[in-house]
């Protein structure tokens, strides 16, 4: 919690806990390792996907952008 939330660097969060900077980089990496894969579990068992494509509401959105970013391009009608 210290390195990730509050941002405290490594040197100072193990001189807080009283322990030494190479066991302080190991348990942050081991525990950000572990909620990686505790995230992944539950994004997999709610039936999700990361960057999952939307089929038609994806389409819809560029769509959307595109007709709005040529609605503002200089020397079209409307702008």
């Amino acid at each position: 919690m210290m390195r990730a939330v509050q941002q405290l660097d490594t040197r100072d969060t193990a001189r807080m806990l009283g322990i030494d900077e190479q066991l302080v980089k190991t348990r942050y990496l081991r525990g950000k390792r572990l909620l990686r894969t505790l995230l992944d579990v539950h994004i997999e068992g709610a039936g999700l996907h990361l960057h999952e494509f939307a089929g038609q509401r994806c389409d819809a959105m560029v769509s959307r952008i595109l007709n709005r970013l040529a609605e503002d391009e200089p020397g079209t009608p409307g702008s």
